[in-house]
């Protein structure tokens, strides 16, 4: 190998060698062109040029050096954090470097150094949305044309938005409905982007999901921030927040969502219920904000400014990441462990005291914090057991995951026909039922669950598992027999007395057991934002007295469904989830669940589910 190599290596040390020769040749010439002394003339005629800022002269300091050039990423700013004015500004570097430009071509705004930025007015000149002269979204007939859903209100800004500047910057865009016609969905057109403005868009990709999205605004965005050239040296930054109304009538949930051309940018505006229709106004359903800046940092700024204000004109219903208070270090340091990755919603004190141990014992670790997730509590009926003993971890893998195609194929075949069989042709049977259950699946995962909410596949499905199909009561038994999604929980709360021993064996348990063993300072408890997936015990039965509980289905919005077409058909859809529907009710089914958990010794909860209010209207 040597002998192969050395040739490079002798290439490169040559290599090496000229260049430095020749980064010494230039360092001695540009030193030797420094030493000559310039003659009066040419000396007064460079001070000339730099009292009127002529072409490619810079200005000198007192210490002779030039200052850095005001652009974006200089990397001689690189780190620095500079305090002026109540606001503390951070400059990042860069890889690249411009020259300043001469002062004829300099712009007329006045824009302070490196990192400072200038907060722009927002507003709405016909149908453009306008900041600091530059438009943010215009072409609003375009876009109303490029938009889909033909089926939904739409509405034209200029003829519906109201802006209201905030006192925190930035501007609230009111919709203006008319007293004539309601509607619980409506979309206001805003506009299309400018074709050279760079887009992050935060959206749902799936019902509890988010992820980011570059160049388009795909439906159910819930922030979108836009950068934009303003033909200067700086860039204007724009930050959309769609936020939840509060309505005499209801509650609207708000996002945005592009068109067929991936650059226009309506607002959804959806209460989830058709008997709750928007008439008159619904005020601040979106937060603008606009800053003009050179350095791409203080879009920090711009975003926690946005939230500030929103988190204020909601009355602080929520608080920004500023105003909250750090936690307790014994709340955030050390090793945390949840139960659900390790025994699903088989938990029980046994497993839970066996795991501790594990940790303690052969990995050295002591769990600071510890989950008990899905299976800790008593429900209204147990699992019915209709597979075999090898088939347990099969069962166990089933609970409170998102079901499949490849689940419903072949897992569904197992338990719904996994039976003893004593003749020949009831073999044959269960054998024939196995084989189109499997085959159906398979069918399925390809066709249905991978395509799209249009699809004639995904369609047919549809029509044949809503609440009046064919396939409705055998989803539903599936859902009842295969998973946990249709069960509820049993009315008072209480642990489940054959894994925990009920709440005074629960509660020694957790104390003698958990914190004094095994020395784990916070416990968590998980439970459903309805009690557990089919929320709580049904109203006639005596054991759920007092909530006033009622049967709900759920009914997801056309936009969830584009992006998740099972949800038309998932357990909540067919089967529904019981669940108190008036505010007291609601407090009260906290109030007790938590009251028992506490009692236990139990330090927080873990509420899950909480994505599926909104199908919930």
């Amino acid at each position: 190998s040597d002998l192969v190599c050395w040739p490079k290596v002798a290439a490169r040390g040559a290599m090496r060698a000229v260049g430095g020769a020749l980064l010494v040749a230039l360092a001695a010439t540009r030193a030797s062109a420094l030493m000559v002394p310039r003659s009066p003339a040419a000396a007064r005629r460079r001070r000339a040029l730099v009292e009127s800022g002529g072409p490619g002269l810079r200005r000198r300091t007192s210490r002779g050096k030039s200052p850095p050039p005001a652009v974006c990423g200089s990397p001689r700013s690189a780190g620095r954090t500079r305090v002026g004015a109540g606001v503390t500004t951070v400059d990042q570097a860069s890889t690249t470097c411009r020259p300043r430009r001469a002062a004829e071509d300099r712009p007329t705004t006045k824009v302070g150094p490196v990192g400072e930025a200038q907060w722009r007015a927002v507003s709405i000149e016909g149908d453009r949305v306008v900041a600091g002269g530059v438009a943010v979204l215009s072409n609003a007939d375009a876009a109303r044309a490029s938009t889909v859903g033909a089926s939904t209100r739409r509405l034209r800004l200029r003829a519906c938005a109201r802006l209201e500047a905030s006192e925190f910057g930035g501007s609230f865009a009111s919709v203006e409905l008319g007293e004539a016609r309601g509607s619980s969905r409506f979309d206001v057109i805003l506009g299309e982007l400018p074709a050279t403005a760079r887009t992050l868009c935060l959206s749902r990709v799936k019902r509890w999901w988010m992820a980011p999205a570059f160049g388009e605004v795909p439906v159910e965005t819930q922030f979108l921030l836009a950068e934009i050239p303003t033909g200067r040296r700086t860039k204007l930054y724009a930050l959309v927040l769609p936020l939840l109304v509060d309505d005499a009538r209801g509650a609207f949930r708000c996002t945005l969502w592009g068109g067929r051309r991936g650059r226009a940018v309506a607002v959804r505006c959806e209460s989830g219920s058709s008997r709750v229709e928007a008439r008159g106004e619904v005020r601040d359903a979106v937060w603008v904000g606009a800053m003009e800046a050179s350095d791409a940092s203080q879009v920090y700024r711009l975003v926690e400014r946005g939230l500030e204000a929103a988190a204020r004109r909601k009355g602080d219903a929520f608080r920004p990441l500023a105003r909250k208070r750090v936690p307790h270090a014994a709340v955030v340091e050390g090793l945390g462990w949840c139960t659900w990755d390790a025994f699903y919603s088989e938990v029980d004190a046994r497993k839970i005291a066996l795991g501790l141990d594990s940790l303690r014992d052969e990995a050295g670790v002591r769990v600071r914090r510890l989950v008990i997730d899905d299976g800790w509590m008593q429900l209204d009926r147990e699992q019915p057991r209709r597979v075999h003993a090898h088939d347990d971890a099969l069962r166990q893998s089933m609970s409170g995951e998102t079901l499949t195609g490849e689940k419903v194929g072949e897992n569904a075949a197992n338990y719904l026909y996994c039976v003893s069989s004593d003749g020949l042709v009831e073999a044959l049977k269960v054998a024939a039922q196995r084989l189109v259950v499997s085959m159906v699946g398979g069918l399925y995962s390809r066709l249905v669950e991978r395509g799209s909410d249009d699809s004639l596949p995904v369609t047919l499905w549809r029509l044949c598992a809503r609440r009046r199909g064919p396939l409705r009561s055998s989803l539903v038994k599936f859902y009842d027999e295969s998973t946990d999604f249709t069960r509820r929980l049993r009315w008072p709360p209480e642990p489940h007395p054959a894994k925990f021993g009920g709440l005074d064996g629960f509660a020694a348990f957790i104390r003698d057991v958990v914190k004094q063993t095994h020395g784990v300072d916070y416990v968590t408890c998980w439970h459903a934002v309805a009690g557990y997936w089919g929320g709580v015990a049904a109203a006639d039965e005596p054991t759920a007295t007092g909530l006033r509980a009622r049967k709900v289905r759920a009914e997801a919005t056309p936009h969830l469904r584009h992006l998740e077409p099972p949800v038309a058909w998932d357990p909540p859809s067919l089967a529904g989830v019981v669940t108190p529907v008036s505010a007291p009710h609601i407090a009260a089914l906290y109030d007790q669940l938590y009251a028992s958990l506490k009692a236990c010794g139990v330090d927080a909860v873990k509420a899950d589910t909480q994505s599926g209010v909104g199908p919930l209207g």
